[in-house]
């Protein structure tokens, strides 16, 4: 008796392994904004990813409260274990400019976070610009560059669905 070989199972296996890298990648290209599953439901999030390093860093936009927006860095890559209460500063720089912003870890899922004011130099900064950089300043932490590309747009349509 014959036996047939996982051949053709394991190219279609490869294919799809290079599409779903390819979607995960084209999402890294440009911001969107799209309702999202979180832990409290459906929430309104404008995204970015970091496809340079494994897994990819994300910057996460979500309302945040009266006039302001909670911005959630995931870091990428492989950086040091976060114990719960960690804090630490970051720069935010744009090539020509820097904003310093307080992050404060969330251990569910280990987002640094900030609020970001409406009106201010690092939301001004999110909006316009070709990169984004991200540098924390804890040791072993990588600094990590995100596009702009379509953050304004992604950022209005956030801040239309905020109360």
């Amino acid at each position: 008796m014959r036996h047939r070989t996982g051949l053709p199972l394991i190219v279609l296996a490869c294919l799809a392994l290079t599409s779903t890298a390819q979607a995960a990648t084209e999402k890294c290209d440009a911001w969107t904004a799209a309702l999202e599953e979180d832990e409290g439901g459906p929430t309104m999030t404008a995204s970015v990813c970091n496809s340079q390093l494994e897994p990819p860093g994300q910057i996460r936009m979500q309302c945040g409260g009266e006039g302001a927006l909670m911005l959630r860095y995931l870091p990428g890559g492989k950086g040091p274990f976060l114990e719960d209460g960690f804090e630490t500063d970051a720069n935010f720089t744009d090539g020509t400019s820097t904003v310093v912003a307080h992050l404060r870890l969330e251990a569910m899922d280990g987002a640094l976070t900030t609020s970001v004011q409406a009106g201010s130099p690092l939301e001004t900064m999110l909006a316009n610009g070709s990169s984004l950089t991200v540098a924390p300043i804890h040791t072993g932490m990588k600094q990590e560059t995100f596009t702009l590309k379509k953050s304004s747009a992604a950022l209005s349509k956030l801040k239309a669905n905020c109360r």
